[in-house]
């Protein structure tokens, strides 16, 4: 099973295609950061080639977000048309979609995936994504299913805290026990682009990366320089699971300090002293 989530394709700071045709005939050429990730998507999905070479039953997640969508007024946009941005995800989709013998969507939050995670269930209806028999749709908001005996919970929203999948893997078991259910024994989540893997007893819960550089919105709420780009790789066989958290880590630029304002201020003009008041 190989799981993405959070491309945000369409985004100035995400994942990119080598270029996006514009519905004036224009085209958006990346900038360097989105070409250095589509050069990492290319070696996540060399990952999971040789599986399905060497016979592997392959199932692909998309977690939800597959676009940016023009949200919240965000100027970091590589087109305002969310059908463009459709087209670019699914140029990026078409190697997993070769490689996949099943496809699984899940529906992402409203204001990159549109009103009812629309934009996620158009792509997953593109790609053949596994119907949902709930809703009769190609994406779900959630998804339990059983791969090889090995039970696996995948949804797109996850708190956040110091260890969010630790958290979420003692939700969900609390949450199944409650109901009297065996708790999954794979928990995967995206949304919040900081990944983690935890165990607990057997169980494991995995937050993915997302496929986006710091966004200005990023920038506001945290001042962490470094981030990562990757998924999750599991091979299950025999009910047992041997998840890996594939990332690629990247280096946020700051900018340089001129040495000549450094300068100026090693040799400022000193102010005047102030006149001492003669005494009376």
């Amino acid at each position: 099973m190989a799981v993405v989530s959070d491309l945000h394709v369409g985004g100035s700071t995400s994942i990119c295609p080598k270029k996006i045709p514009l519905e004036d005939g224009g085209e958006y050429v990346p900038a360097p950061i989105q070409n250095w990730m589509r050069d990492r998507w290319t070696d996540f999905w060399n990952l999971v080639s040789p599986y399905k070479t060497r016979g592997w039953n392959v199932v692909v997640v998309v977690a939800g977000e597959a676009i940016e969508n023009a949200h919240h007024r965000t100027p970091q946009l590589a087109a305002q048309s969310p059908e463009t941005m459709v087209d670019a995800a699914l140029n990026l989709l078409a190697r997993p979609r070769n490689l996949a013998h099943e496809m699984l969507f899940v529906r992402g939050t409203e204001a990159h995936s549109g009103l009812g995670g629309h934009i996620d269930v158009q792509v997953a209806r593109e790609l053949g994504g596994k119907i949902d028999t709930a809703t009769g749709t190609r994406a779900a908001y959630q998804w339990v299913i059983d791969i090889g005996g090995v039970i696996v919970d995948i949804a797109h929203h996850v708190g956040g805290g110091i260890h969010p999948a630790r958290l979420e893997l003692q939700k969900v078991v609390m949450d199944y026990d409650a109901r009297r259910q065996p708790a999954p024994d794979l928990i995967v989540r995206g949304h919040i682009h900081r990944p983690e893997i935890q165990w607990l007893n057997n169980r494991c819960s995995v937050v993915t990366p997302a496929w986006q550089g710091k966004t200005a919105y990023a920038h506001k709420i945290t001042r962490n320089l470094s981030g990562s780009v990757g998924g999750l790789l599991c091979e299950i066989y025999d009910r047992q699971m041997f998840p890996r958290l594939i990332q690629y880590p990247y280096e946020v630029a700051l900018p340089v300090v001129l040495q000549s304002r450094a300068l100026l201020l090693n040799n400022r003009v000193q102010p005047p002293k102030t006149p001492t008041q003669k005494s009376r």
